[in-house]
């Protein structure tokens, strides 16, 4: 272990033993009550002095949402925030997340929340009209998305409806419309409600042009039974009023080939990207599975898109529980996450990869590049400490070109009844040197609802202004299984930070990963064909099980 390395450690230390302690970290209500001050032998949980808890308790009665023998219901259990921000009044922000996730796959609704200071306080709080337990027409809802221009909001999900009872079962992308900045909601818009059986629309984003936002775009892979998994569009040039008919922008073709996680980006000059994440079996053995993130490109609003364009192979072997390394994390591990520098176009992708570690584990790790996608750097890593597992990451990029990524890691050692956790927010001005402040700590991920894995959500949210970032995420609360997450929010102004830390700034990260062998792409081959499996799974699992008295 290199100093550095040695001494982050012992300073996460000293922050676990004394900063809990003088910010009162708390373990957040949105419960009953109890649990509220666990017993002495749980340690608290650390958030920053400037961290916000944005959740509250269900908006969700009880029984809304039948359920069938084997589905486990997390109630007062949020996950999987998203955050945007008003280009043109960046104290204007909305927020959305899954409320009361399920064990079998979504949750009982999406909330909403609205800050006019800019994050400093939240309110205007609202459920996305898509799921019954929200008045809507399917029985749950995921992966929630939002964008935001001035007054405008739109945010989207996925719905979905099982196939018992007398109901078919519906897979469906939703929209829904804001006049107001996010205080209120249209009903929704099926921008896709397809035959469950044959089809599940998965992983949709939304985006607001900012070159001229009466143009919206939304996108989202479908994924097919045979596995096929092209990504899909429809756009707006009505500022959401209207939509298009979905259609298909890059189709990876046969043969268990899909993409996941597409999110379209808007460069400086108009063009319009979508990143996603391309799986399929190895050209070479078919019987590997092989992952790569890549990216198409439009100048014509859409109409058109390029061929896709390599960023990098996907080297993800996924994360385990440290100290119960047969309790799985389900993170972000297939998803990239992009954003483009708002002053010369320079594009970005981060997302989690072993290849720094040799296949043991997952760390966070970069590429950029500066000619519109066409040929992109070699993968750095972002996260200090790569001898542990770092997950989830999530990305922004400042008006000022400041780089921004959050994401969590386990660089606390556990035990076999807790996993101390924390999460990061790593900056950089030049792409080599990136300083770490740690948003929260020393929550227990075991808590989490368990979803195929300990689950806080496949992404969290970041963005900001000026030289601030705005993070928005999910942490667990000690000792609390009547409520064992909440969202909160929390602010970094990097221009502070860069003064404070002037006269320690650390050194370089290493840009040479180890020699990468046939045994470390075993690993990633297998977690790549297991994730694709747990789709398939979860897919059929909700076909079978969701909404069992037919009643949506």
């Amino acid at each position: 272990m290199s100093p550095a390395h040695r001494f982050s450690r012992i300073l996460s230390a000293l922050l676990v033993a004394v900063l809990p302690v003088a910010c009162g970290g708390g373990s957040g209500g949105g419960g009953n009550g109890a649990g509220n001050n666990p017993p002495p032998s749980i340690p608290p949980v650390f958030s920053s002095p400037t961290a916000v808890r944005v959740s509250q308790p269900t908006p969700f009665s009880n029984g809304c949402l039948p359920l069938q023998a084997g589905t486990r219901l997390y109630t007062n259990a949020e996950v999987e925030p998203h955050l945007a921000i008003d280009p043109s009044n960046p104290n204007h922000l909305v927020a959305a997340w899954q409320q009361d996730r399920l064990s079998d796959g979504g949750a009982r609704g999406l909330v909403t929340a609205v800050s006019v200071d800019g994050g400093a306080s939240w309110t205007g709080f609202g459920v996305a009209p898509f799921s019954g337990c929200a008045g809507g027409a399917f029985a749950r809802a995921s992966d929630p998305w939002l964008s935001l221009n001035g007054n405008t909001a739109i945010q989207v999900g996925i719905a979905f409806t099982g196939n018992t009872g007398t109901a078919g079962a519906r897979s469906a992308v939703l929209a829904s419309r804001s006049v107001d900045g996010g205080f209120t909601w249209s009903a929704a818009v099926a921008l896709a409600d397809d035959d469950g059986s044959l089809y599940f629309n998965d992983k949709e984003s939304v985006t607001i042009d900012s070159a001229d936002p009466r143009f919206v775009y939304a996108v989202w892979d479908r994924l097919e039974g045979n596995d096929r998994g092209p990504a899909v569009m429809v756009r707006s040039t009505d500022a959401g009023f209207s939509w298009s008919p979905p259609t298909i922008i890059y189709d990876p073709g046969p043969g268990g080939h899909q993409t996941i996680g597409n999110v379209i980006a808007v460069a400086p000059d108009g063009t319009i990207f979508d990143f996603f994440t391309e799986l399929g079996p190895s050209p070479g053995n078919p019987g590997q599975t092989v992952g790569r993130l890549a990216v198409v490109r439009s100048t014509d609003k859409g109409v058109t898109w390029s061929a896709p364009l390599p960023i990098a192979d996907l080297r993800s072997v996924g994360t385990t529980v440290s100290s119960l390394p047969r309790v799985a994390v389900r993170a972000g591990e297939i998803l990239g996450s992009f954003a483009v520098d708002p002053r010369n176009g320079t594009l970005y992708a981060v997302w989690q990869d072993s290849r720094f570690s040799g296949g043991a584990h997952d760390s966070i790790v970069m590429a950029w590049s500066q000619d519109g996608g066409s040929t992109w750097s070699a993968p750095v890593p972002v996260n200090s400490d790569l001898d542990v597992p770092a997950f989830t990451p999530t990305l922004s990029v400042l008006p000022d070109g400041t780089i921004g990524v959050a994401y969590y890691d386990f660089r606390q050692p556990g035990t076999s009844t807790f996993q101390p956790t924390d999460l990061w927010l790593a900056t950089s001005r030049d792409r080599a040197t990136w300083r770490e402040t740690r948003l929260a700590g020393n929550f227990d991920l075991r808590i989490a609802p368990d979803a195929s894995g300990l689950f806080v959500g496949d992404y969290q949210g970041l963005t900001g202004f000026g030289s601030t970032f705005i993070a928005l995420y999910v942490r667990t609360n000690n000792g609390d299984v009547t409520n064992r997450t909440d969202v909160f929010s929390d602010r970094l102004d990097t221009s502070t930070l860069a003064a404070a830390r002037a006269a320690s700034l650390p050194s370089a990260r290493p840009l040479r990963p180890p020699a990468w062998t046939a045994s470390a792409q075993a690993r990633v081959s297998r977690n790549l064909s297991d994730i694709r499996a747990m789709r398939q799974r979860e897919w059929q699992q909700w076909l079978d099980t969701i909404d069992p008295d037919g009643s949506r």
